[in-house]
């Protein structure tokens, strides 16, 4: 045996961790977006199952009634989200904002969610939404 080979056998087993590794991050690399995943239509309502009183579950269920027009449930479901003290959500706080703008509600409501975002997210890039019109639908 040729002294090669001897160096060879004795680094053989880290080859091959090295080689099962590469093949592990080539996987992750090439994994498909699962933003694009079927199984995330079902997510709010798996996500209230799972966590029935979160703040997040509360949120999701408000983005979906909003989505679907019925606005007054969303902010029912906002305002549960709100309750819970979520301090780390901006956008919750940014969404309910502009569903009080989306519902026309009354500018003492909607001060108090805009004065929430701006003092929890002060270094927030987003435009506020009490100075933004509504486009006419």
């Amino acid at each position: 045996m040729s002294l090669r080979q001897l160096e060879f056998r004795k680094f053989r087993f880290l080859f091959f961790v090295l080689g099962l590794t590469l093949l592990a991050a080539l996987w992750e690399l090439t994994e498909p977006d699962p933003e694009g995943s079927p199984n995330l239509k079902v997510f709010p309502s798996m996500w209230a199952e799972l966590y029935p009183e979160s703040a997040a579950t509360y949120y999701v269920l408000a983005r979906a009634a909003a989505e679907q027009g019925d606005l007054e449930e969303a902010r029912l479901h906002f305002e549960r989200a709100l309750a819970k003290e979520d301090k780390t959500n901006e956008d919750l706080y940014y969404d309910y904002a502009v569903l009080l703008v989306r519902m026309r509600a009354d500018r003492k409501a909607l001060h108090q969610a805009v004065s929430d975002w701006k003092r929890y997210f002060p270094m927030s890039a987003r435009r506020d939404p009490s100075k933004v019109e509504e486009s006419p639908r």
